[in-house]
């Protein structure tokens, strides 16, 4: 995985929680399975976590989400201290017919910890690389997920399609009913 893959595997992890008006809160990390079956998905990663790991990316979840709702210098001082937190040790990587690219190596650190680690760096990446303008949490009225604008214009507002076809759709019946 390239780093930048890091800092979209943070925007996951951040959507793994979100209050739902419809629906009430909603949880993917809701046990040790389902967080392997995330980490096996977002970070094609399969080491074991322990009860202390989940809590620990059920917490990091939260003050990940921070960065992309507070000011950019309280983004950025959420960043560091993860980083600082969770210290990162690089190494040059090739497999899978893939390129050679970064990576970070695996130490006496746990599971947990170190999917922070790699994450909290990948979101820095991100985010110095894109703009911390770029940061996003859905426009959707019954959605709160957060997400990266890639688009050229900057004017993402949804994020996902789902979204922004639900709330287009709503729109549109509301002007129908008007007329």
């Amino acid at each position: 995985m390239e780093i930048a893959g890091y800092g979209d595997a943070a925007v996951e992890l951040v959507n793994t929680w979100g209050p739902n008006e419809a629906e009430g809160e909603r949880d993917d990390l809701v046990d040790l399975p389902s967080a392997q079956q995330w980490i096996k998905d977002h970070l094609n990663w399969d080491r074991t976590l322990t009860a202390s790991d989940l809590e620990l990316l059920r917490v990091v979840r939260h003050r990940l989400r921070e960065v992309f709702t507070a000011d950019e210098r309280t983004a950025v001082n959420i960043v560091n201290q993860l980083m600082n937190d969770h210290p990162i040790h690089p190494l040059i990587a090739g497999h899978d017919d893939l390129d050679w690219h970064i990576h970070l190596a695996e130490d006496e650190r746990t599971a947990g910890e170190h999917v922070i680690a790699m994450i909290a760096f990948g979101l820095a990446h991100v985010l110095v690389d894109g703009g911390l303008e770029r940061r996003g949490s859905c426009a959707s009225h019954d959605c709160d997920d957060v997400y990266f604008d890639t688009s050229r214009n900057r004017s993402r507002r949804y994020c996902s399609t789902t979204c922004s076809t639900r709330e287009n759709v709503a729109a549109f019946r509301a002007r129908q009913r008007e007329e």
